[in-house]
């Protein structure tokens, strides 16, 4: 079964996500990971049932040792950040290199901000957005730049509290391993000298 792992700074939502993914609900009370956690998720490409095991590592320093351990096999990386935290943010360069230097240059980097559900926009017609402070610190152009400077194939919002946007990193996941196994599993010599990384000719997944 293809391998995904989710890696981040602690406290930004990596086990609230893998839990919605896998068909769980969020817990409040979530406890911090310490050592890798594997969850199967099932994802439809034309209506084919298909399923991946995303991994869930620990996101303090301590540990950074054993998260690494995970990234043999991984056909992709989930690094996540909090829209509200700066310094998570901030550390999202160091992962993806952390990452990079474990696996084979083609694997697949999605970048996901986090906590969404903090964004309050007011529209001037509810007056309880207008009670409410707007958390948001990292900006959408900010979070794109970032997923262009660490060669991440998509940037996704979404908020593991609502689940806005889970079912669009889910589709996501899926197209690209899918996209990777048919490029692998090519015996044609013209595919077989694409990058993977070239999505070019895939549809955009998000």
């Amino acid at each position: 079964m293809d391998k995904v792992v989710i890696i981040g700074d602690a406290a930004v939502g990596k086990t609230s996500i893998v839990s919605r993914l896998s068909g769980g609900n969020f817990d409040e009370h979530e406890q911090t990971t310490i050592s890798g956690n594997g969850q199967k998720c099932n994802y439809k490409i034309n209506n084919d049932e298909h399923s991946f095991v995303i991994w869930d590592t620990a996101g303090q320093e301590r540990y950074r040792s054993m998260t690494t351990v995970y990234f043999t096999g991984a056909e992709a990386a989930i690094i996540v950040f909090d829209i509200t935290d700066e310094e998570s943010f901030s550390n999202v360069d160091s992962w993806a290199s952390l990452f990079r230097g474990r696996v084979y240059d083609e694997a697949a980097i999605i970048l996901i901000g986090n906590k969404i559900d903090l964004e309050y926009i007011d529209d001037g017609k509810n007056e309880n957005m207008k009670k409410k402070k707007n958390k948001r610190v990292i900006t959408r152009k900010e979070a794109d730049n970032m997923k262009d400077k660490i060669g991440a194939i998509e940037y996704v919002e979404v908020s593991a509290k609502t689940g806005d946007g889970i079912e669009q990193l889910r589709s996501c996941i899926g197209s690209e391993i899918d996209y990777r196994r048919k490029l692998k599993g090519s015996s044609d010599n013209s595919t077989k000298n694409i990058n993977l990384q070239d999505h070019s000719t895939k549809k955009k997944c998000c």
